[in-house]
């Protein structure tokens, strides 16, 4: 049930599974364990709960994985982008007479082009 529960309200077949397989050896062994000690009712009560439980390991499980896929993610893309700036800074690293800023984000317009030629041409 866990599966088509959790692929029904929008989950992954991943999520599912681990429900799942969750649900599954819980209630297993809920219902042993309580037959072994309450006889048929403790069967019945033990493997709804432990269906019950095992369904929220499962779930806890597929948290877990996911967070920790996310966070590996996470840490080589920082890495990936401490690389890619490193090597901006080394290929903007130029003899002193060429024309490159310190931030790239800054533009600044040529000598040769002047701010009055720019202002004296009108749109109309």
């Amino acid at each position: 049930m866990g599966l088509f529960e959790a692929i029904y309200y929008g989950g992954t077949i991943a999520e599912g599974f681990l429900r799942g397989t969750g649900t599954l050896f819980c209630a297993y062994g809920g219902g042993f364990l309580g037959e072994q000690s309450l006889g048929r009712v403790g069967y019945l009560v033990g493997s709804h709960l432990g269906s019950w439980v095992g369904g929220r390991i499962g779930l806890m499980v597929y948290d877990v994985v996911n967070g920790v896929h996310y966070l590996l993610q996470f840490v080589q893309t920082e890495e990936k982008n401490e690389d890619n700036e490193s090597s901006v800074y080394e290929k903007t690293e130029v003899s002193e007479g060429s024309y490159v800023k310190e931030n790239p984000d800054e533009y600044e317009s040529p000598p040769d082009e002047s701010s009055e030629s720019q202002e004296s041409s009108s749109f109309w």
